[in-house]
């Protein structure tokens, strides 16, 4: 099974610079984005559908880790807990 660990980040919240990182157990360097003028929140579930992007078609199994409550419930599908509106289509799109 992989293991990968996601993060995203943004300075000055929530309409700084936004950055995601993935980073799969074992590797030495994680795989960063620059996402421009977004609020931490989408960085994170950018990281997420990154993770899931590069991880698909892969033969082992993946487990994604994630330190954010948004993000796992929006790859989830249910409520977002802090009531923050992001549209699935506006990041599935980068």
């Amino acid at each position: 099974m992989k293991v990968v660990y996601v993060d995203g980040a943004c300075r000055k919240n929530p309409h700084g610079e936004a950055e995601s990182r993935v980073l799969f157990e074992g590797k030495k360097d994680s795989l960063t984005w620059k996402l421009g003028i977004h609020s931490n929140n989408f960085a994170e579930i950018h990281a997420i559908l990154m993770a899931v992007r590069i991880s698909t078609g892969m033969s082992e199994d993946v487990t994604i880790f994630s330190d954010s409550q948004c993000a796992i419930s929006w790859a989830n599908k249910g409520p977002n807990p802090n009531g923050d509106v992001i549209e699935r289509e506006e990041i599935v799109a980068m």
